[in-house]
């Protein structure tokens, strides 16, 4: 690895095969930053935009929505995806009663595995069937409403699930999907 020296005038000359590999040429400006514990020198740009163009493709996302969606997160604090868990409560009754019902039985101090939350769903509502309940659990969980805290099937009971900060506050911010 080439070796610079500072001198005691603060200036560093750079090893010849490192100029040439630059195609740097006296007078050139070089763009020098700290990144943690090491000096990084750069070519100075004439074109800041055109040098970082296509660098951070994919990064942030892949498409157009996943990029948007970062970037509602990170202006707003918006979970990635609050607005499609939005969609789901406003046009899905038994989602919206799933996640609800789980955050009632949370704040009571009531058990809240598989079997009873589906139970107190079934007292307040009696027509949907296994596969409904089931997809209305896994895309809530999928969309970060609710989550699964113990996954424990051998007792019969189902596995433990917990609301999000995601899912209260949706609950809580569009009270209108609220039961």
């Amino acid at each position: 690895m080439p070796e610079a020296t500072l001198s005691s005038k603060y200036q560093v000359t750079l090893p010849m095969e490192i100029v040439r590999a630059l195609d740097l040429k006296g007078g050139d400006k070089l763009v020098v930053t700290l990144v943690e514990d090491q000096i990084v020198m750069l070519p100075k740009p004439a074109d800041w935009a055109a040098y970082f163009h296509g660098r951070l493709k994919g990064v942030y996302g892949k498409t157009k929505e996943d990029v948007d969606r970062y970037i509602a997160e990170v202006r707003y604090g918006e979970p990635a995806h609050s607005g499609e868990l939005e969609r789901l409560l406003a046009s899905n009754d038994l989602a919206r009663q799933v996640l609800n019902t789980l955050i009632r039985l949370i704040q009571t101090g009531k058990h809240h595995n598989d079997h009873q939350l589906r139970e107190a769903i079934r007292n307040a509502r009696r027509s949907f069937t296994d596969k409904e309940y089931y997809n209305a659990l896994t895309e809530l969980e999928r969309l970060g409403a609710i989550e699964t805290v113990k996954d424990n099937p051998s007792q019969g009971w189902g596995p433990l699930y917990r609301t999000t900060e995601t899912g209260r506050r949706m609950a809580t911010l569009y009270p209108e999907i609220r039961d």
